[in-house]
């Protein structure tokens, strides 16, 4: 073996590429040797290696003894006091600080951890339980389990136990201890809080549907299945299997959907079933989907909420001809003028991204199958519904979609922005921040005839809703009611308000791989996110119009090390790159006058990306050698325009 070049990591987005140079010699029949001068080659030969040199780390192997670089977990503690506070999370600091800690937590023992616990002042206790959770040994789950028992009592219990299944949502590998344990603590929780409940099914549901992704486990699955089959609140099934996203629970959400005679109840199945994929569904789900979409004959009329989904789930199937027909002619209907605009702005939208999708529409058109004259198709109304690029970086782009469905009388019924990672060329999305608000029986507040709405039953209510990377949050009432309407009118926070704060472990991957010639190639990865989610909101009355801010502010940090391990030798590079985002996101909404005026505007203020690599080597633990080097790119805000008719809206508010 011949000592390492080490290179500087190129850093591409949110991508790492780490390279390691290594001279590997391997014997060969006739006794000579073959040296790889480069590191495309040197992979190659590690890649290359059979299934039984292969080992991947268990969570529960990952107690590493300290080496010389290791500090002391106490003095750590006590060092980044501050930084471990929630009043910096949503900084890169916060998350660099989070995974170093995650990384010493997997070192300690249970007695070290319960003492920092118990001893941790409030101000840190909440960061500390996130990055016990996250780290999954027995020890540390075993220490945040014992302390949220003997917190039972306690003013903040609420808080803490949220805060711990949140965690438990995001781990990255959980272990079927986890399972377990909150399914024991489950009729406790649900005795304390509703919102406890809501939380802890969604968290049930998160961490089956990784169980099952990573192990393929049936001990887990006869667990949850049971666990369904034995609750009584459908609502909180539904919720759940958001979360869990496996097959074999389709056919409980298509039973509800089949019925749809409960409002609440069928949004939620249908919501539950945009995380399967719609071209898999089997022309009984179609046929379901499109008779509520059209409202059939003999079909209860649902709100325009649940024919939303219907739309975009036909929409996403490999959908026919005839069917695309009949959901383009229902857009065209003036009798249902703001979904139809909804419709038709999907319907473009998705043209523009999916070459099939295009050729279908295409065919239609040229074929003259329905008269697409710029009369019928010109975008008339409030409703919306488009698709940009927020970024692009190598092999994925990151896109931002925002859309909204208003009813006939402009009172808003769904609004919702979601940002999500795709690969090109690729159907395959991943979710990684949704934002929705659900809104009923404001036709009232907006029209002088509040009698004539969509849905005259409907009780005046809004919601919040959540979606972090896939996984669904508990949603949050903003109002109920008159008097729940006026309470947020009056209480609206003026200035930013933070109403969800987290840590939370992203990925970690660690692995072990045994070469025939003695040499163990170590590679580990870890990344988090330290997320602060802020708000403000005014709105008038008098004056008919409102103005809201929400602010997305996030750390990130991303860690790897590649070593090669031997008993002579142990080397490697150590890689870690953070940076900051802040995205606005402002809504200016006009009802004085019709129509409603609607200005949404997005923002990301400047930041700085931070690398930093070192590498070092060590001969028999008395020669060891270190190098490091770093660098600051600095990135420039940018504001990013939607559609045309918004930016004409936006420049009538703003002159006015």
């Amino acid at each position: 073996i011949a000592l390492p070049r080490l290179i500087v990591p190129e850093v591409a987005g949110f991508r790492i590429m780490s390279r390691l140079s290594v001279d590997l010699m391997e014997k060969v029949d006739n006794d000579k040797h073959q040296k790889y001068l480069n590191s495309d080659a040197a992979l190659k030969s590690i890649l290359s290696i059979t299934a039984d040199q292969y080992h991947p780390l268990e969570t529960e192997k990952q107690l590493h003894p300290c080496d010389e670089y290791c500090e002391k977990f106490e003095e750590f503690i006590r060092d980044y006091n501050k930084k471990l506070a929630r009043s910096v999370i949503g900084d890169r600091s916060a998350s660099d600080v989070f995974l170093h800690l995650i990384a010493l937590v997997k070192r300690q023992s249970e007695t070290t951890l319960t003492k920092v616990l118990d001893k941790a002042s409030n101000s840190i206790k909440f960061t500390l339980i996130e990055a016990f959770v996250s780290a999954q040994t027995p020890a540390s789950l075993n220490a945040v389990l014992k302390y949220l028992d003997n917190s039972m009592n306690t003013k903040n219990k609420v808080e803490l136990i949220e805060i711990f299944l949140m965690a438990s949502t995001f781990a990255p590998r959980p272990s079927n201890s986890l399972l377990d344990k909150i399914l024991e603590r489950l009729p406790k929780f649900t005795t304390i809080d509703v919102q406890l409940e809501q939380s802890t099914y969604l968290a049930l549901g998160a961490i089956t549907h990784r169980l099952f992704d990573l192990n393929k486990t049936s001990s887990a699955i006869e667990k949850y299945t049971t666990l369904l089959h034995n609750t009584k609140k459908k609502a909180l099934v539904y919720l759940s299997l958001y979360n869990a996203k496996l097959d074999l629970y389709q056919s409980i959400l298509i039973d509800e959907i089949r019925r749809c005679n409960d409002t609440n109840l069928c949004w939620l199945a249908l919501n539950a079933l945009t995380q399967y994929d719609p071209e898999q569904f089997s022309t009984e789900i179609i046929s379901i989907l499109r008779s509520i979409y059209h409202e059939q004959k003999g079909r209860v009329k649902t709100n325009l909420q649940i024919r939303q989904l219907c739309g975009q789930l036909l929409l996403r199937t490999d959908i026919s001809i005839g069917d695309l027909m009949n959901l383009i002619l229902s857009a065209l209907d003036k009798t249902n003028h703001q979904l139809g605009v909804y419709m038709w702005r999907l319907i473009s939208t998705m043209a523009e991204n999916d070459e099939l999708f295009f050729r279908k529409i295409k065919f239609i058109y040229n074929n003259g199958l329905i008269d697409l004259t710029y009369d019928r198709i010109a975008y008339k109304g409030q409703s919306d519904y488009y698709r940009r690029q927020f970024l692009q970086t190598f092999g994925f782009g990151v896109y931002y979609t925002i859309s909204q469905l208003m009813s006939r009388h402009g009172a808003l019924r769904e609004s919702d922005f979601d940002l999500h990672i795709q690969q090109y060329d690729k159907k395959d999305k991943f979710n990684f921040l949704s934002l929705g608000v659900s809104a009923s029986g404001l036709e009232a507040y907006v029209s002088d005839d509040g009698k004539t709405s969509d849905t005259p039953d409907e009780d005046l209510q809004a919601e919040l809703r959540i979606t972090l990377l896939n996984m669904q949050l508990r949603p949050v009432v903003l109002f109920s009611g008159v008097t729940g309407l006026m309470s947020a009118v009056w209480s609206a926070p003026s200035e930013l308000t933070s109403a969800f704060k987290s840590n939370i472990m992203i990925h970690d991957l660690s692995r072990y791989i045994h070469l025939h010639n003695g040499l163990v190639v170590h590679y580990e990865a870890q990344s988090a996110a330290s997320l602060d989610l802020s708000g403000m909101a005014s709105v008038s009355l008098w004056n008919k119009n409102s103005h809201s801010v929400i602010r997305v502010s996030s750390g990130f940090s991303v860690r790897s090390h590649v070593d090669i391990l031997n008993d002579f030798v142990v080397m490697g590079i150590n890689a870690t790159t953070s940076t900051n985002i802040i995205v606005d996101y402002t809504t200016d909404v006009d009802y004085a006058d019709t129509p409603i005026n609607v200005c949404m505007q997005m923002s990301i203020q400047p930041t700085e990306i931070h690398d930093n690599v070192d590498s070092f080597y060590s001969l028999k633990r008395t020669k060891a050698l270190r190098w490091f080097g770093s660098r600051i790119r600095r990135l420039l805000g940018h504001d990013y325009t939607f559609t045309q008719k918004n930016n004409a809206m936006c420049r009538q508010l703003h002159v006015l």
